[in-house]
């Protein structure tokens, strides 16, 4: 650090901070709205709520670098360091910090929840519409590419 962290005025930081706290509120509130479009099935919700977390998502990152650039300014090589300083020199600040850091931990639990979601619902489509085009019970294949494929063999449910 090239300054002494008792120089440093934390406010700032602490601004950035209160910024994300607020942007990852809205997030994890617009994550709970999703898990619960989901699984009501209402997939307009679920794209509408796409755009606004995209937007929210992007004010944190520009948050993020912000605040990256504020500790460097400041001679800070890590957030650990910078975090460790703060509890020294501006509890309050630390305090939003680890608040911050709380709500970006649960943001990302609930959308790690949202992601198994998606990810079921995905696999029951994909077993109705193979049921729907006879294909119901065979192998996939995986193209180069990673993707699940399955033969065209089989009767669809209406030449059953």
């Amino acid at each position: 650090m090239n300054q002494t962290s008792s120089l440093v005025d934390w406010a700032e930081f602490g601004r950035f901070l209160q910024r994300d706290i607020e942007f990852s509120q809205q997030l994890l509130d617009a994550l709970r709205e999703e898990r619960q479009a989901l699984e009501e099935r209402k997939f307009q919700r679920f794209e509408e709520l796409l755009g606004e977390k995209r937007t929210l998502i992007i004010q944190l990152e520009q948050n993020t670098l912000a605040r990256r650039t504020w500790l460097q300014q400041r001679g800070f090589t890590d957030e650990t360091s910078a975090l460790n300083a703060a509890q020294k020199t501006a509890p309050e600040v630390a305090e939003l910090w680890e608040s911050a850091a709380a709500l970006w931990r649960d943001c990302q639990t609930a959308n790690q929840i949202n992601e198994q979601i998606c990810r079921r619902t995905q696999v029951v489509v994909e077993n109705v519409l193979d049921a729907l085009r006879g294909q119901h019970g065979q192998r996939a294949t995986y193209n180069a590419q990673g993707i699940a494929q399955r033969s065209n063999a089989g009767r669809t449910i209406t030449s059953a």
